[in-house]
């Protein structure tokens, strides 16, 4: 659409995945969607475009927008995209959102995730997708506290599974991703598990 901006792509090749999982979704009334991490809004805008298109169905999104994180990642993963030291972050998102008329449907709240999340209401969320704070800890407190905002029967999705930004394994998704399914076994069911792992939450 005329009008988004972007300075980076790390989203448009999960799509065909997400059509699949989220395609029941489409157009529905009533279905909430969680974001942690939105960067600039590229998957934000491509749930509200294409999945929560009913003016009762809503996304919640959660990022402290703070560049020194996001530059981080941005001049690290796949592109090395450089980053304008002007550039404002949160008032990109916003007039990303604004570009695809998303503001009415667009809950956003600033702020740290392990304070945020376990603030909201319980069991409401039919989809959650987690690409905060990469670090093991703070991917495994996002899964644990998501989980008990998750709707039954409804997805949890981790993105950068096989990302690896630093040489502790520590830093790494993977062994977050990997201890919240062994712990969990048996209350979810495994959907995918490539780059981006996707849950179902059964019990």
């Amino acid at each position: 659409m005329s009008g988004l901006q972007f300075i980076a792509d790390w989203f448009s090749h999960h799509i065909p995945l997400w059509q699949e999982l989220l395609g029941r979704y489409a157009h529905q009334p009533n279905v909430h969607m969680l974001e942690i991490g939105s960067w600039e809004g590229r998957s934000a805008c491509w749930l509200l475009q294409n999945i929560l298109t009913h003016e009762t169905s809503s996304l919640t999104c959660i990022d402290t927008f703070h560049m020194e994180e996001h530059i981080q990642k941005a001049t690290s993963h796949v592109t090395g995209v450089p980053i304008p030291v002007d550039f404002d972050m949160r008032q990109r998102f916003d007039q990303n959102i604004a570009c695809v008329g998303g503001q009415d449907r667009t809950v956003v709240i600033p702020g740290v995730s392990a304070d945020i999340v376990r603030t909201l209401p319980k069991e409401y969320y039919d989809c959650i997708y987690i690409d905060g704070d990469h670090c093991a800890k703070q991917v495994l407190c996002d899964a644990v506290l998501c989980w008990h905002v998750l709707k039954k029967n409804g997805l949890l999705i981790f993105d950068d599974y096989r990302l690896k930004l630093s040489p502790k394994e520590l830093d790494h998704p993977q062994m977050a991703i990997d201890a919240f399914m062994d712990v969990y076994k048996g209350h979810y069911e495994l959907v995918h598990k490539e780059w981006q792992v996707v849950l179902r939450k059964i019990t």
